[in-house]
């Protein structure tokens, strides 16, 4: 089943460590905003996963003395697996993003995605699911380390689920397709079965890719993720499992070029040290605090804007823009309006249900903020909404946990309509 354990190019790059900005403060702001928001929204990955997955319930097989899960608690097993590798790798998720809770924001996702497309196939009888192996299967997952995000569910459960569409005959989604193959939707509904790409074929999706490669957002190619020291950004490719792609900025003119480096060597700015996009940033527990003077304004060093490692401050307590957020855990920096020279502000809780949003993405848990703008010639607010589940209605993609909208209402898949 040409499924990936996860969306290891979405999950496994942090590549925006952008360059230093001038003293242009709408550019300044509009960089620290992206970097912000697009730091939150990436992690790093690694698996310590025990045995907790066979104490999921079912019925039992008499031959076999196997219990059978069915498929939702499969897709409850492989949350578990793919939470524990994000919680377990490395401290970086947590800094960047301490709203998220894996299991509540990526569950309700696998549902609606992997979860009712597998149950698609096997009602339509394009793909057979055998429960009594699926503990195992799990277990496989479990034993993948850093490999997870780049591996598929044939590699590890090959016993478990099995398309039964050959190359080139009609499909709806990937589970369908045999061993091997994806369901090439990118022309028509429905789509055909077809060969996963080798490196350097253009693609849309990971699972277009053979084993080992993704599907580069950067380059829009089957690739492998970017080793340390590889060049990374500006449309050149990602960096790989644990690795952060530092001092690229995709938004300069020209665009500049990172390089991939372990967090270790990244991570390191001591309290009270400077910080920089485009090199080092604070170590575990401090935030890159943008620094202001005795009036209030940005302090300007040899043309640079400066940045300063420092602790986050209390609840409802002064704050500026900071990368990770200044502000504690549910509350951000509101009231700086770089437009207006605004600069500093005061934390308040993070925008519920209904609220205006900003281009910053920022949300209570559980919400995403749909509809807001980065463009800086266009940064409109949005709203703070939760995705809809399988039938709802939807305006794109993102309205959607399964990020499938289809004729106003979503689906598991952009071919299935359920």
């Amino acid at each position: 089943v040409p499924v990936l354990l996860g969306i290891w190019i979405g999950i496994s790059t942090n590549r925006a460590i952008f360059a230093e900005s001038s003293t242009d403060g709408t550019r300044f702001a509009t960089v620290l905003l992206m970097n912000l928001r697009t730091l939150r929204s990436y992690c790093f990955s690694t698996l310590l996963v025990g045995s907790t997955f066979l104490a999921c319930g079912g019925d039992t097989d008499s031959s076999t003395g196997a219990s059978s899960m069915t498929v939702t608690e499969l897709g409850d097993g492989l949350v578990t697996a793919f939470c524990d590798t994000i919680t377990e790798c490395g401290p970086v998720m947590a800094m960047y993003n301490p709203t998220f809770d894996c299991v509540a924001d990526l569950g309700p996702s696998i549902t609606s995605g992997m979860v009712a497309e597998l149950e698609y196939a096997i009602a339509n009888g394009t793909a057979t699911y055998d429960g009594t192996k699926a503990a195992a299967c799990i277990e496989d997952i479990a034993a993948m380390g850093c490999n997870l995000f780049a591996s598929r569910l044939d590699e590890a459960c090959g016993d478990v689920i099995n398309g039964t569409v050959a190359l080139g005959d009609a499909c709806d989604a990937n589970v369908e397709c045999v061993t091997g193959l994806h369901c090439d939707t990118s022309a028509s509904c429905p789509g055909t079965c077809a060969a996963r790409g080798a490196a350097g074929t253009a693609c849309e999706e990971d699972d277009a890719c053979v084993d080992g490669l993704g599907c580069d957002d950067e380059s829009g190619q089957c690739a492998a993720p970017a080793a340390v020291g590889d060049t990374c950004g500006d449309g050149i490719a990602n960096c790989g499992l644990q690795l952060m792609c530092q001092g690229a900025d995709d938004d300069a003119e020209p665009p500049v070029a990172g390089e991939c480096a372990e967090p270790s060597t990244v991570l390191v700015g001591a309290d009270g040290d400077d910080c920089h996009f485009a090199g080092d940033l604070c170590a575990d527990g401090l935030v890159c605090i943008l620094a202001l003077d005795s009036d209030g304004a940005p302090v300007i060093v040899d043309n640079n804007i400066t940045l300063t490692c420092g602790e986050q401050t209390n609840i409802g307590g002064v704050c500026t823009l900071a990368i990770p957020e200044m502000c504690p855990a549910g509350q951000y920096c509101g009231g700086v309006d770089f437009g207006s020279q605004d600069y500093e502000g005061v934390c308040i809780d993070l925008p519920g249900a209904g609220s205006s949003c900003t281009e910053r993405g920022q949300c209570a848990s559980g919400l995403e903020c749909l509809g807001a703008e980065q463009d800086p010639d266009d940064m409109s607010d949005g709203s703070c909404l939760a995705q809809n589940a399988n039938g709802g209605s939807c305006t794109d993609d993102d309205a959607c946990l399964s990020e499938h909208c289809v004729d106003g209402k979503c689906e598991p898949t952009a071919c299935i309509k359920l």
